[in-house]
């Protein structure tokens, strides 16, 4: 009799221990799913300053580091000249478009490919694209090829070319020959483009909390 209350005991405890860590990773995929929809809303909706201060800096960097006329002592300068420059372009740009923060994760991926793309063009012999000197129509075509890849209604290359002050047949030339860097492989899988928006944007969205 007491060898069976004890085994009925000891079952139940069991139970227990069983069903605690399966109940708390029901919460933890809960809580997951609650925090990834949220972060969809975040990218989802215009960008915030903070997004566009980090992809500025990102894209700074990145674009000086490319360039090949730069010394080690002019980097630093350049690229706070750059950051400045970028940052100014991107807010100008979203008060206009209201462009998101998946369209401009967007924008800095196709900037990164064709970056990509240029130094190992640099390393087979070719002239390098990327200059000092293009920098600006380079962000032009970014973000205007983001919006026309992921929205139904975008704005003319008429629009970008007069709110930049740009000739019509540059910028249209422009555009073809980014595409073809790019080999017009425009498609940013899912698992690239969360890499890249958790890379620029580390995430404010709470944090599971611990389980007592």
């Amino acid at each position: 009799m007491q060898s069976t209350l004890t085994f009925a005991s000891e079952s139940k405890v069991g139970q227990f221990a069983d069903a605690a860590p399966m109940e708390q990773s029901t919460k933890s995929n809960i809580f997951a799913q609650t925090r990834f929809s949220a972060k969809i809303t975040e990218a989802e909706t215009t960008a915030t300053d903070a997004m566009i201060l980090s992809s500025s800096k990102f894209l700074a960097n990145a674009l000086v580091n490319s360039l090949q006329q730069f010394n080690a002592k002019d980097i630093l300068e350049q690229q706070q000249s750059y950051e400045s420059k970028i940052h100014g372009f991107l807010v100008f740009t979203r008060s206009y478009t209201m462009f998101s923060g998946t369209e401009l994760v967007y924008c800095v991926w196709l900037i990164m490919r064709l970056s990509h793309v240029d130094k190992d063009r640099v390393k087979l012999g070719h002239k390098q694209q990327i200059t000092e000197e293009n920098i600006g129509t380079i962000l032009v075509c970014a973000v205007e090829l983001a919006l026309k890849m992921l929205r139904d209604r975008v704005c003319r290359n008429s629009w970008w070319s007069n709110a930049f002050g740009m000739d019509m047949n540059t910028l249209n030339a422009s555009e073809i020959v980014f595409l073809k860097r790019l080999d017009y492989r425009l498609n940013l899988d899912a698992e690239s483009f969360w890499a890249i928006y958790n890379a620029l944007f580390p995430s404010t969205l709470p944090t599971e909390p611990k389980s007592l």
